[in-house]
């Protein structure tokens, strides 16, 4: 399986897990929260929704500067002590070099094709939708000089609005619509307007402003596109519609509060209106319109108006807060360096293998795909400290080809002598794994590799390997002209094995003997 794909597939049900528990507990905590309250219910479901997005994208590993794995040379096997403890030169290597490996296809890469297939068509849905809206507005006629007009501008000022939006009237509508969140309209069913009297147009205009007032064509974007992203899931369209409900209820609360206008006068307005709308346009524009479940919700909340209480928007700040404090971690969680934690000086990124999906972030496969009876991964439920390791795992008898997957540390300072490298490793049955040290010349090539740990059958008749978590320690002698240097933890034969807390760093000949 691709990288690429594993990560996906890892990002997109980790954010789908972490927002379906926060969603579980949002709804669970608005259970027992007495009605009303539509301004709390409709940002804590907003939040909801931006945590899908946010696990979904931010959770993605940025990639590192991809490094080559230089080719081994072939030479003689070495003897080598059980413990690894001393480095060995290089005299030896694999039994073979693995070729090209190609990327058959996988489900996860069928499921990432339907997913974006997905996408698309949804964006082709958006894009009409907005499509649609100019079009509505290419065909509409000013009220700004009648007295609708002069109504909208009246209550824009008392809400608080510092420009009033344009009002506007068209045939092609049957419910009104706020639209444009950066330059806003109002516009006004032709037929509405006939039927509706001056304090019904108030209040329905006063809805619209209110939409304008809270943002919300606004806040629907980052909505829109968790829809986008997770078409397929449905917890993501059931917040969406649980916002929806809360905002129309902070519109009608705000309507009410703006116009002084009775609750059963307001909902007569909705019935009204939403019996006459047979052409609602969505996503790209807001109305007082809406389906018949979310009516019912509506006339519900009507009933416990006046809702607004003087505690209500320090409680709404508060949860906001707490809401915007839940969703960071996952941005600061994969940020994480990844080094072991006693070692300031340690080269190797993402050391304990707790960043990545199937293959740690920041280490790169060699003939690691489309090995028979091979498993790579980062292991969740085994390791020496954090939360993983990285487990090789080989049913195949055969030594080739060679598992890799290989890391180059940061340049070889001008004063380096030698590194220093420690990995922690617990072997079952493994008859041979290696942490190979790949020293790179001036040219860019391999000139010499080292052996820095080795696991399994060191002499012939020697049992594989089988302990729990043991340190293997080697300092390697770097040669003059030693330009880069690269870990390679290899599989070559059957068994299991696993790598953690993977520590190098460089050595001169002030620091020779004082790094542990």
């Amino acid at each position: 399986m691709s990288p690429f794909f594993s990560e996906w597939m890892t990002v997109m049900f980790s954010a789908m897990v972490s927002g379906t528990a926060m969603a579980a507990g949002v709804y669970l905590f608005l259970r027992v929260l007495p009605r009303g309250f539509s301004g709390m219910r409709s940002w804590l479901w907003w939040i909801v929704g931006v945590k899908f997005l946010v696990g979904l994208f931010f959770l993605i590993p940025v990639p590192l500067p991809a490094f080559v794995l230089p080719e081994i040379p072939a030479a003689i096997i070495p003897a080598i002590s059980g413990t690894a403890s001393e480095p060995t030169g290089i005299n030896s290597a694999p039994e073979s070099s693995p070729g090209q490996q190609s990327f058959p296809v996988s489900p996860a890469s069928i499921a990432f094709l339907v997913w974006s297939i997905g996408i698309a068509v949804y964006a082709v849905f958006v894009a009409r939708q907005i499509a649609a809206v100019r079009q509505i507005l290419s065909g509409c006629e000013s009220l700004e000089e009648t007295a609708i007009g002069a109504m909208g501008r009246r209550l824009a000022a008392g809400i608080g609005l510092s420009r009033a939006p344009r009002i506007l009237v068209s045939d092609a509508v049957t419910a009104p619509l706020t639209t444009n969140p950066f330059r806003p309209f109002v516009v006004l069913p032709a037929s509405l307007i006939e039927t509706l009297s001056d304090a019904e147009i108030e209040m329905t205009l006063a809805h619209e402003l209110a939409h304008i007032r809270r943002g919300d064509l606004l806040m629907a974007i980052p909505l829109t596109l968790a829809q986008a992203a997770f078409w397929f899931f449905p917890p993501v369209w059931l917040c969406t519609r649980a916002w929806d409900a809360a905002r129309e209820s902070a519109c009608d609360e705000a309507a009410l509060l703006l116009t002084q206008s009775p609750p059963a006068m307001y909902g007569g307005l909705l019935i009204k209106v939403i019996e006459a709308d047979s052409r609602r346009v969505s996503l790209s524009a807001l109305g007082i319109a809406s389906d018949f479940h979310t009516l019912k919700s509506r006339l519900d909340d009507l009933r416990t108006f006046p809702a607004a209480r003087p505690r209500q928007r320090s409680l709404t700040a508060s949860l906001l807060a707490i809401g915007m404090v839940i969703t960071l971690p996952l941005y600061v969680t994969a940020q994480n360096t990844g080094k072991t934690s006693n070692d300031a000086r340690n080269l190797v990124r993402n050391a304990g293998f707790e960043e990545g999906a199937e293959i740690p972030g920041g280490w790169l496969y060699g003939a690691l795909f489309g090995i028979p009876q091979t498993r790579v991964a980062r292991d969740m439920s085994v390791r020496h400290t954090g939360q993983a390791s990285l487990r090789f795992s080989k049913t195949a008898q055969t030594f080739a080809p060679v598992a890799v997957l290989s890391q180059t540390v940061a340049p070889v300072p001008v004063a380096a002598t030698a590194v220093r490298l420690r990995v922690w490793v617990k072997a079952q049955n493994a008859r041979k794994a290696t942490v190979a040290v790949l020293l790179g010349g001036e040219d860019g090539q391999t000139s010499k590799i080292v052996w820095g740990a080795y696991v399994g059958e060191a002499e012939a008749g020697d049992k594989p390997a089988s302990h729990d978590w043991k340190a293997y320690d080697a300092v390697v002698p770097l040669p003059a002209g030693t330009r880069s240097v690269t870990l390679a933890a290899q599989m070559y034969g059957s068994g299991t094995v696993w790598f953690d807390d993977v520590s190098a760093s460089y050595e001169t000949a002030n620091t020779k003997g004082k790094s542990k």
